[in-house]
């Protein structure tokens, strides 16, 4: 096992390399699970601005007007002055200003000044459109102004939100989804680099010239180097399995996708190892191998959707998108994680995705053995 040895040792000496992309790795992940927590809790949650209000009227309607945008959002005390209110709104103390002005139920309508492009600021106007047209109506139709505010206000102690759960998972992605979603970068990045690098050792003419003097016959060189390989990527994939697990605190074994997650996030290792073998085939120096992982991890993960969605990539950049085993890897871990049923529709969809990636890590391999191949031909 000269080979597999050689493979090991070299890869030892990267240690750190591999110690700090981790740890970036899980670092990034716990940033990531805090903000969507904060960001779940806040999702439904009504806005409340930070308001104006000048009443220039004080009439019953004015008075009315105020306390149902008391309920919704949040008054501040600033005085009448326009240079006070608009310094306020230039340095974000207030959102928005309602000004009401005299007469105001005659014509029915208010002032609002707001900062320019905030798009809140539409939707206060509505809520302040949607008061006045309601209590309008219901004065025109024999309601006393106090009648039709106890209408109002109640129809808006009345609305409530129900979230259907539809697809069986609350609407919420659990943690581990979100270290399955980027591992792909993490995959490509380490192993690539960690494998190709003595992989392009081993290639060195002097180094060939000695194993061919050696009794390591040339196929079982291949096969040692490719048993380190595999050796190398089960290690890793067996660590991210026990990194999710840990994160998800056990939750892992309880999802009804645990097999599929595995089994995709097999599959990107090998397709990682395959991409690694076609790089040290290619590359013809330390310093090269550098270059062309980094960029092809970066390359690869921004272009599937491991880093912004593919939804918001252009329909040329997703045409492209799809050759590559990283977005089909990530479509069966979004269809995981949105879906709680996997029916028989899906189930094709996450075998179809299986079977690309198995033949891109295919098409990877036979690419790295004809260049090695063209290679050896051309030195000897």
């Amino acid at each position: 096992m000269t080979v597999f040895r050689g493979y090991l040792l070299i890869i030892k000496r990267n240690w750190g390399f591999i110690f700090i992309y981790t740890a970036l790795f899980l670092l990034t992940m716990l940033i990531i699970q805090g903000e969507t927590q904060k960001k779940e809790e806040k999702e439904f949650q009504r806005s409340r601005l930070k308001i104006a209000v000048v009443d220039e009227d004080g009439g019953i309607l004015a008075e009315g007007l105020t306390n149902y945008l008391a309920t919704l959002h949040e008054i501040t005390e600033i005085g009448n002055a326009e240079g006070t209110l608009l310094e306020a709104i230039y340095y974000g103390e207030i959102s928005s200003v309602i000004r009401i002005p005299r007469g105001v139920g005659e014509k029915w309508e208010v002032q609002l000044t707001k900062i320019p492009g905030y798009a809140e600021a539409d939707y206060l106007k509505q809520q302040i459109n949607l008061f006045l047209n309601q209590v309008q109506f219901c004065t025109e139709n024999g309601y006393s102004m106090q009648e039709a505010f106890a209408l109002v206000n109640q129809q808006l102690e009345e609305k409530s939100v129900r979230l259907l759960n539809l697809n069986g998972n609350q609407g919420k992605w659990e943690s581990y989804y979100y270290i399955f979603r980027f591992l792909p970068y993490l995959s490509i990045a380490v192993l690539c680099l960690i494998l190709s690098i003595p992989m392009n050792a081993y290639r060195k003419k002097e180094i060939r010239q000695r194993l061919q003097c050696s009794a390591v016959s040339l196929r079982r060189q291949t096969v040692e180097a490719m048993l380190a390989f595999l050796v190398v990527g089960i290690i890793f994939w067996a660590a991210m399995i026990g990194v999710a697990i840990i994160f998800s605190k056990n939750s892992f074994f309880e999802s009804p996708h645990a097999a599929y997650l595995a089994g995709n996030s097999f599959l990107m290792v090998l397709t990682s190892l395959a991409m690694a073998f076609l790089i040290g085939a290619v590359a013809e120096s330390e310093n090269v191998i550098n270059i062309i992982v980094n960029v092809t991890a970066l390359a690869v993960s921004f272009l599937g959707g491991v880093f912004t969605p593919t939804s918001v990539l252009d329909k040329g950049i997703l045409k492209f998108s799809r050759i590559l085993p990283v977005y089909w890897y990530e479509e069966v871990n979004n269809l995981l994680a949105g879906f709680r049923e996997i029916t028989p529709e899906r189930q094709s969809e996450i075998w179809k995705s299986f079977g690309i990636q198995c033949l891109f890590a295919a098409a990877c391999i036979s690419i790295g053995m004809a260049v090695l191949k063209i290679k050896e031909q051309k030195e000897d």
